[in-house]
């Protein structure tokens, strides 16, 4: 993943300024999908164009989110993302393709916040697998790593404290996608971060990659679990992926 971290990826996507009365959210979900033009440069596409349309779904504390975009001229992006109920439980999933010399995304993500309520220590395992299907015309392996038209699948998930027992998430589907815009919340600290390797990008092929990471958890404590997915598909690529995460709690 291009990014180093998953507010960076927030930022990059952000599609509204925050507002002024924000809802404080425990959890929420949400989907940001995108047909852009690719820009000629030593290849079709060294670089993107803005969007020329997008889509955003998922309001401040919403469990569920979804959006889509299908146009003649550009390809199709579809994304959705799920908080099952369960501490840590949740699917995201990603269909894309593009036309052509155009390049389309979507990314999603959910974001939870879980408190050690029993009165013995807990290690928490937060895992994730991630399964892809794609198909990657042979050019694109000519496009720039750093131009955002590499074609693929790229997934982060991370578990992180606050000082805060909420988020402000904003009123709309825009502001809650860009919940960490202006940078991490008051108190943030970073646990344990997982994330894909790029081995995916601009390969055509099918697979699945897992993620694992643990942490201690004393009474009263609270964590944070984040996992985000984008797909992108470039100039004719097609690509779907789902990632389903879980919480394994083990009483010591």
């Amino acid at each position: 993943m291009k990014n180093s971290s998953l507010f960076i990826l927030f930022v990059t996507f952000l599609v509204g300024p925050t507002v002024v009365q924000a809802v404080s959210v425990q959890s929420t979900t949400s989907t940001y999908v995108s047909l852009r033009d690719c820009i000629a440069g030593e290849s079709i596409c060294d670089a993107i164009s803005p969007a020329h349309r997008h889509a955003v779904g998922g309001v401040p504390g919403s469990p569920h989110a979804e959006a889509n975009l299908k146009d003649p001229e550009f390809g199709e992006s579809a994304g959705s993302a799920y908080l099952s109920g369960e501490p840590g439980s949740a699917k995201i999933t990603a269909n894309v393709n593009s036309l052509q010399a155009k390049r389309n995304a979507s990314t999603s993500f959910v974001l939870q916040r879980y408190t050690n309520t029993s009165e013995e220590t807990q290690t928490l395992t937060f895992s994730g697998d991630m399964t892809y299907d794609q198909k990657v015309p042979e050019e694109n392996s000519t496009f720039p790593a750093d131009g955002g038209s590499r074609s693929g699948v790229f997934v982060e998930m991370e578990l992180f404290s606050l000082k805060t027992h909420s988020i402000e998430a904003g009123t709309t589907a825009g502001d809650n996608f860009g919940i960490f815009d202006g940078g991490p919340p008051p108190g943030y600290q970073s646990l344990r971060k997982a994330k894909t390797d790029g081995v995916m990008s601009d390969l055509t092929g099918q697979g699945n990659e897992n993620f694992s990471m643990s942490v201690v958890l004393k009474p009263g404590d609270s964590i944070w679990l984040v996992a985000t997915m984008q797909a992108i598909a470039a100039n004719g690529a097609v690509v779907k992926a789902k990632l389903h995460t879980k919480l394994t709690i083990v009483s010591e």
